[in-house]
């Protein structure tokens, strides 16, 4: 027997289990045949939230389930009184500190959140959870920065045409200081540069000038005409088409070759093959004799401008920092992001899915004694400084990943507008009297946001995380997502070999996150009678969504098939894979489906494009599923107009 209950009172039975009272519907007093009638409940979950000032903004210590305080719980809840009979709630804000049974929360992918909390309880309800399935399935490409040694990086990285490139990033071998590049750091390797700044052509005005009177690299910004050659014979340089964005194409080239009998140049694109072209030879005036020629370099489609360097009064040897005469080096300057002219611009790499990598954003040709240059091109020593000369106890390398606002699915990160943007180094320390070169991650990363509509709410604005780095425990390893979804992972391992980190991220393909999901039981199958006939009601509950991959048997059970069979695996099963996956769309158009298989039915929600799946699926989920009705009445097809917010039905095809 339980204590008098009235609606919306609970009680606790012998066993444990809770009843409560939903409604009682009272008949009239005096009634001979029948009774009171009371709808309850067994196993009842009861919740209960309690504030003190319902117009504060502040979460507060209030909620109870089971009559069980719980102190990792806060609650808001906001509401006011139209008048002095009427409380009208705005929302109810529910937030739980998810505390472990043994410190911090980490969920892997295939489990859920419930199971790890010393106080499961907090999910509300005995059958609610959140589950993690992993990362979205965009598609990615990697981005590598592997130590070669303990003084030298490789660049790993795939191109928007999915061509893969390796090449050396830099090479500290020949320093003799206690940090990076005072006495011998590049760019490239030890004997090759890797030139990702353009040289200086000043086209129209002067010309290049050529004279022996030039003795210092320091001097020659200024002797030669403003001409700089800065790659040499053998040396790799980066190629990114213009407008420099996510939409450019990035290669990057090794100068091979020059046969100036047949003024022929040789060029080998390190992820592609060889490349032949004929240079022009030039007018030798009196203000252009330090150019010998030009030619149209042609890479994915865009022209590259060269211009070599006349050499025949003599020219500076990067490789012994002497002035030599002689033709032997025929240095070129190159324009090298494909707009006209080389003008000192620093080339990004642009990676499959967009990203923009910079690997030196602070080199300027303009000044002489400041910021990291090429290799050895005119810069003496002064190769890696990350600031001016005489910050060397800081010298490193810059490198730099942005993400723009436009590729995000909302207003830039977190709806702020902005870019992302994520730094990295290459900073030396020592080891056993060896400077060791080690890639790194300063986190956590962080930005202002004073746009999105909680930062309007603030003064100043809101400082926002875009990745922060973890160990997960382990003692060699540090993780790390970004908001747009760029995974990092820098292996700490390779310390004890005493070589450099090795950093390696993966770029989607388009913005991804997590595939979290909200779950509320197995679901139920209820039998009951309609019309004289049997059905079956199943529970279609969010913790039984899948991937296209994850479904096995596209016949064996009760499904709900979003996206048409280009995009979707079950969807081409069900239409019999065809060769066309387009044949059966319009623009403007969705299909709505009924596929019946040995007592199991699919419905096939797809449209011509991704608006048009996503109308529909809205259409087909509003008001309970009523406006599907036509399936009900025997139609096995529908197809929808999408052309507007607003599908309308164009026709509903009988079986």
């Amino acid at each position: 027997m339980t204590r008098e209950l009235i609606e919306g009172q609970t009680d606790v039975l012998k066993d444990g289990t809770e009843i409560g009272v939903r409604e009682i519907l009272a008949t009239q007093t005096g009634k001979v045949t029948g009774g009171d009638l009371v709808e309850f409940f067994l196993g009842a979950n009861k919740v209960k939230f309690e504030v003190g000032d319902y117009t504060s903004d502040s979460y507060v210590a209030g909620v109870r389930i089971n009559e069980e305080n719980l102190p990792d719980a806060t609650i808001k809840i906001r509401a006011t009184e139209p008048d002095s009979n009427t409380l009208e709630i705005q929302d109810i804000r529910y937030r739980l500190n998810a505390q472990a049974t043994r410190g911090d929360v980490y969920v892997r992918p295939g489990q859920g959140l419930r199971q790890f909390l010393d106080k499961p309880e907090g999910m509300l309800n005995p059958h609610w959870d959140i589950r993690y399935e992993g990362l979205g399935k965009t598609g990615t490409s990697t981005i590598k920065f592997a130590a070669r040694s303990s003084d030298s990086y490789d660049l790993i990285f795939e191109n928007r045409e999915g061509v893969h490139y390796n090449v050396p990033l830099m090479d500290n071998s020949r320093s003799r200081a206690s940090t990076l590049g005072w006495s011998g750091a590049k760019y490239g390797d030890s004997l090759k540069d890797f030139v990702m700044t353009e040289g200086l052509v000043s086209l129209g005005t002067t010309g290049c000038m050529n004279g022996t009177t030039i003795t210092t690299p320091s001097t020659m910004f200024f002797d030669r005409g403003k001409c700089i050659f800065n790659v040499d014979l053998s040396d790799y340089f980066l190629l990114t088409s213009n407008p420099m964005d996510d939409t450019a194409f990035s290669h990057v080239l090794s100068y091979d070759n020059i046969d100036t009998i047949n003024r022929q140049l040789t060029f080998n694109d390190e992820g592609t093959g060889q490349k032949k072209l004929t240079y022009s030879l030039v007018s030798q005036t009196a203000g252009n004799t330090g150019l010998l020629g030009t030619a149209d370099l042609v890479v994915a489609g865009f022209t590259f401008k060269v211009w070599v360097q006349n050499v025949s009064a003599g020219y500076w040897d990067n490789r012994t920092q002497l002035w030599s005469s002689g033709a032997k080096n025929f240095p070129l300057a190159i324009d090298q992001d494909s707009n006209g002219q080389p003008s000192s611009t620093s080339i990004k790499i642009v990676v499959n899915g967009g990203g923009l990598l910079e690997l030196n954003p602070k080199q300027n040709w303009a000044t002489a004694n400041v910021f990291i240059r090429n290799g050895t091109d005119y810069a003496s020593t002064s190769l890696w400084l990350g600031n001016q000369v005489s910050a060397v106890n800081d010298a490193h390398v810059d490198m730099n990943l942005t993400t723009l606002s436009k590729k995000f699915d909302s207003n830039g990160v977190l709806g702020s507008g902005q870019a992302e943007s994520i730094n990295m180094t290459v900073r030396g320390y020592t080891d056993t009297g060896r400077t060791i070169a080690d890639v790194d991650v300063p986190y956590p990363v962080t930005f202002t946001d004073m746009v999105s509509e909680q930062a309007l709410a603030n003064t100043g604005g809101v400082v926002r995380t875009v990745l922060d780095m973890v160990s997960l425990n382990e003692v060699d390893k540090l993780q790390g997502l970004t908001t747009y979804g760029v995974f990092f992972d820098l292996d700490q391992s390779i310390r004890k070999r005493n070589e450099g980190d090795i950093l390696t991220l993966e770029y989607p393909i388009s913005e991804r996150g997590p595939d979290a999901y909200v779950t509320t039981g197995k679901g139920t199958v209820i039998k009951e009678n309609v019309s004289g006939r049997s059905s079956i009601v199943h529970a279609l509950n969010v913790g039984i969504t899948k991937l296209a991959s994850q479904v096995a048997d596209v016949k064996a059970q009760n499904l709900i098939v979003v996206g048409g069979p280009c995009v979707n695996e079950v969807a081409s099963k069900l239409m019999g894979s065809p060769a066309d996956c387009a044949k059966d769309f319009e623009a403007g158009k969705a299909l709505v489906k009924l596929f019946e298989n040995d007592g199991k039915v699919a419905m096939l929600v797809a449209g011509y494009e991704a608006v048009d799946t996503q109308r529909a699926s809205k259409w087909v989920s509003s008001e309970g599923g009523a406006k599907v009705q036509a399936l009900t009445a025997g139609a096995s097809e529908v197809v929808l107009l999408t052309v507007s917010p607003e599908p309308t039905v164009q026709v509903a095809a009988k079986e």
